[in-house]
């Protein structure tokens, strides 16, 4: 419920005061879909790595005095600690804070890992592509009700008109180079279709804050539905407005969430990098997600939500601010 919930509402993972695992067995598909096997000692040795420069910020950057138990042993046992499945409660907030520090750390020097191997942004891509698709073909083999599936990368044409069409100009604001649109047969399907990618491919603690847009949910129902408080603790810094599309259709309804996805380096990749640093070996992909019911897709091509149409109204907007700048801009709103 909690994943389900922090994915449509577009909160920020720091933000949290807790997690809810109890054993180990929870912990394990949690690092598995942040692509880390457990398994694997070099990957146990980089979770510990990023432990250990957690601590080292947390004491010399802010002088907090960690518990011991938090900086020795295995490491999985922090999200134990930050659950309040084992220690005491000044012992989770720390464990908490660990987690954070290192969520934060492991982002930054993946991204620092993709500037020293040699990866186009289209071989990024290929990456990703492919494990979105084997992902989805592998839940329509476990019976999920995945009616449609498309996407990819959007053309040059696309990611032009969109950067023309936005206030902000530059290129890092768009999040949708990678966009995939998931139908499903019934609107109760969405948040099972949600609640399994987060599973499978996209950690829900990779959810980029203030890009998720939910038109279908009732979350407050499914909480009630799952005995979970609607205000629940977890999810109430979860409060970053959703962004509005100012093209789409007056009914056009839709899920819609932004993730950075983790992508595991080949090893004959990773081999040509250029950097001495042990940096890991996960890099990211941010892809946009979309998701609707067969009837609500149906609905979303009808009158003023076709997607021609949502399309005319981004070039009129394009156009006016090509020839005539805030001017244009301020005249075609007006008319």
């Amino acid at each position: 419920m909690e994943r389900v919930r922090h994915v449509l509402t577009g909160g920020s993972i720091v933000d949290w005061p807790r997690l809810d695992m109890s054993t180990l067995g929870e912990v394990d598909p949690f690092l598995r879909v942040q692509e880390f096997d457990v398994s694997d000692p070099r990957d146990m040795a980089r979770i510990r790595t990023l432990r250990d420069r957690a601590a080292d910020y947390l004491r010399i950057e802010h002088r907090y005095r960690l518990p011991p138990e938090l900086v020795t042993g295995d490491p999985r046992d922090l999200f134990l600690y930050a659950s309040g499945t084992k220690g005491r409660r000044n012992t989770r907030s720390f464990a908490c804070m660990l987690l954070k520090a290192m969520h934060v750390i492991h982002h930054l020097e993946a991204r620092e890992l993709g500037q020293h191997l040699p990866l186009s942004a289209a071989e990024v891509g290929q990456l990703l592509d492919a494990k979105v698709t084997a992902c989805v073909t592998q839940m329509r083999a476990l019976g999920y009700r995945i009616v449609d599936f498309s996407g990819g990368v959007k053309s040059r044409t696309s990611l032009i008109t969109k950067l023309l069409a936005k206030k902000d100009t530059h290129s890092a604001q768009v999040h949708d180079r990678m966009r995939y649109r998931l139908v499903v047969e019934i609107v109760e399907d969405l948040p099972v279709v949600v609640d399994a990618l987060t599973q499978r491919l996209l950690p829900f603690n990779f959810i980029v804050p203030g890009q998720s847009k939910n038109d279908l949910v009732d979350l407050s129902a499914l909480a009630r539905d799952h005995g979970v408080e609607p205000a629940d603790g977890t999810a109430a810094a979860d409060q970053d407005r959703p962004p509005i599309n100012e093209f789409s259709g007056s009914t056009y309804r839709v899920v819609n969430f932004v993730a950075d996805i983790p992508l595991r380096v080949p090893p004959e990749v990773l081999a040509q990098r250029g950097a001495a640093e042990d940096l890991g070996r996960v890099i990211f992909a941010l892809c946009e997600m979309q998701l609707v019911d067969a009837a609500t897709a149906r609905r979303n091509e009808q009158g003023e939500n076709n997607h021609e149409e949502y399309k005319n109204r981004q070039r009129a907007r394009v156009r006016a601010r090509l020839e005539q700048g805030e001017l244009g801009r301020h005249r075609e709103g007006r008319e």
